[in-house]
């Protein structure tokens, strides 16, 4: 990662308000090492208990997009924070080798708090003779990782369940499908 940003800023009923645009002259593959964030842009209100960002839009590796907004909490504390982002022209192996080649669009929402995690999403490619959709729900903590529901549907067919995986020296999981 080389980042080059700019930070406009000014003081604003007891945040500071302001506007963040950074790009990256080495974006890459996560399986390579890189970060697969070429630009960003977006406002930003950061009040002293959490940072909100509004009009966040990135440009990832492969030409995907994604927009949206993100609160993010701050201090001992924090209540957490919420990416919500619509992504656009998504191409999986773009972000790790390893899996085939995308275009997927639609919504992910990520929920952080101190103690437990969860990403929801919903994409779809129509690229592909009956489309490719992948909806899921996971969540994790410091001992669990859980897939609360999964969906993925190709054409006629479809594979949906549920998980878990442990995250102690163990690993122990269990998978319904």
């Amino acid at each position: 990662t080389r980042l080059a940003a700019t930070v406009n800023a000014k003081p604003a009923d007891g945040s500071l308000d302001g506007t963040l645009s950074a790009t990256n002259a080495i974006a890459g593959n996560v399986a390579s090492g890189r970060t697969p964030v070429r630009a960003l842009s977006t406002r930003f209100a950061w009040r002293a208990e959490s940072i909100a960002l509004d009009d966040f839009s990135a440009e990832l590796e492969g030409g995907a997009t994604a927009t949206g907004n993100a609160r993010i909490g701050l201090g001992e504390r924090a209540a957490g924070g919420r990416w919500t982002l619509d992504v656009r022209d998504l191409d999986a192996r773009q972000l790790y080798a390893p899996l085939v080649t995308t275009r997927l669009a639609g919504s992910i929402v990520a929920d952080l708090d101190a103690r437990r995690r969860t990403l929801t999403g919903n994409l779809v490619d129509r690229r592909f003779p009956g489309g490719l959709a992948v909806e899921f729900a996971a969540g994790f903590d410091d001992r669990m990782i859980e897939l609360e529901r999964f969906r993925a549907r190709s054409g006629g067919a479809e594979l949906a369940g549920r998980g878990r995986l442990g995250r102690d020296g163990q690993r122990t999981f269990a998978l319904d499908a």
